[in-house]
């Protein structure tokens, strides 16, 4: 989406910061994996996040230790965001400008166009519920969208790592196998209720848990 939002900060004796919001999911924390690394002990990893749905951008904490004050007062629910605002988490003062209210841009497609494959994985518990992934080239890896990375199956899950899996499909097998890898994934990837330590041939109906999303694997129909 275009820049319509910004934030300011300063780190305590650090130098002025600002950045545009340019992603629909934007995370803040002490964490190098975060969109905005604010390195002070007392911020979570995964302290806050804003997001942009479509219409406003809302604040959320992620559960963080020392909580997130919003003009002063600590957040409980998702909140919007208006011009002005003012964040403070842990010891850091941020600053909210809104240039002007976005226009809602299309999502990513989630749906592959047909093809000859077959094997497909459908999102059946998380927010992307109902997402269908066609699995139509050789190597489809899987991760968590943000920060501009562009993974063959994008999940908003904060709880899935950039990247997280990946399938393989092996064309010369006589079932046209499907291999599933975790890539060494924060929060692990399950199979069946079970954790995979090594490649795993996927079979019709098998479950997959990354993060809090669980996908099935399909084959052989539409």
């Amino acid at each position: 989406m275009t820049t319509q939002a910004r934030l300011f900060w300063q780190i305590p004796e650090g130098e002025k910061n600002q950045t545009s919001i340019i992603q629909e999911i934007t995370i803040i924390g002490r964490g190098s994996d975060c969109d905005i690394v604010l390195p002070d002990e007392r911020v979570s990893r995964q302290h806050t996040e804003i997001h942009f749905n479509g219409e406003s951008y809302l604040i959320s904490d992620l559960g963080s230790f020392n909580g997130t004050y919003l003009n002063g007062k600590m957040l409980g629910d998702t909140h919007p965001l208006e011009n002005g605002d003012q964040l403070q988490i842990g010891p850091v003062r941020l600053r909210f400008e809104l240039l002007a209210i976005p226009r809602q841009s299309p999502r990513p497609t989630l749906v592959v166009p047909e093809s000859t494959s077959q094997a497909y994985l459908e999102i059946s518990t998380g927010t992307q519920r109902g997402a269908r992934f066609d699995l139509v080239k050789e190597k489809m890896v899987i991760g968590r969208a943000g920060r501009g990375e562009s993974w063959d199956i994008m999940l908003q899950d904060r709880a899935v790592s950039r990247p997280h899996a990946q399938i393989v499909r092996d064309a010369d097998a006589d079932a046209d196998e499907h291999t599933l890898t975790d890539l060494d994934s924060a929060n692990g990837t399950l199979v069946n209720g079970q954790a995979i330590t090594e490649p795993q041939t996927l079979k019709d109906g098998d479950t997959i848990l990354f993060g809090e999303d669980m996908l099935v694997f399909r084959i052989g129909g539409s």
